[in-house]
């Protein structure tokens, strides 16, 4: 006969009290979160080739896009996706308060799909730079959330788990490869 001790941890809250703590971490950090939305020229290089079918010459159509990102520190940097800004001509950050300011692209980095653009925050506006954790107290098994504006949707919420710690991650075009080191893995 086999007997199965209980787990060795307690979990101490109630299913209140964890949306309430979800709904209240919620409301401190979006205002840090910001949708970005971008103009770029067309290039012939990203469309597909169609037999018989010759691109006009002149200037490419406009495309559109957009994307997530959250404020970085107090002069006015936000962190997004480089994928986000890339060949981006115009770019303009949609904060959450419905106030709206154009940006630059600062830098990029496209091996790890990070950028940072710049704004000036509109005049009356209160800029709320985003706390970063400090990665060593993170644990697999931690809960994650996402927040961001996904799809145009703004104000989206999801929730799930650190799955691994120190994954690498391949990133790159074919003749430019390499592995980005110890990616924590989510599931959010």
């Amino acid at each position: 006969r086999t007997t199965l001790a209980a787990p060795a941890f307690q979990i101490d809250s109630t299913l209140d009290e964890d949306q309430a703590a979800l709904a209240a971490l919620y409301d401190a950090v979006a205002p840090s979160v910001v949708n970005i939305q971008v103009e770029s020229v067309a290039s012939a290089a990203n469309l597909p080739e169609i037999p018989g079918f010759e691109l006009p010459e002149g200037d490419m159509p406009l495309q559109q896009g957009e994307g997530s990102g959250f404020i970085y520190d107090n002069e006015g940097h936000i962190v997004t996706n480089n994928h986000v800004v890339e060949g981006a001509q115009k770019v303009v950050v949609n904060f959450n308060n419905g106030m709206w300011a154009r940006a630059e692209v600062v830098a990029t980095d496209p091996q790890a799909d990070l950028a940072v653009i710049k704004v000036t925050p509109p005049d009356d506006m209160t800029w709320t730079a985003l706390a970063l954790a400090d990665d060593s107290s993170i644990k697999v098994g931690h809960t994650v959330i996402a927040i961001g504006n996904p799809f145009g949707l703004a104000g989206t919420m999801t929730t799930g788990i650190v799955s691994a710690l120190g994954r690498g991650f391949p990133v790159g075009s074919m003749g430019a490869r390499y592995t980005l080191p110890d990616v924590i893995q989510t599931d959010a």
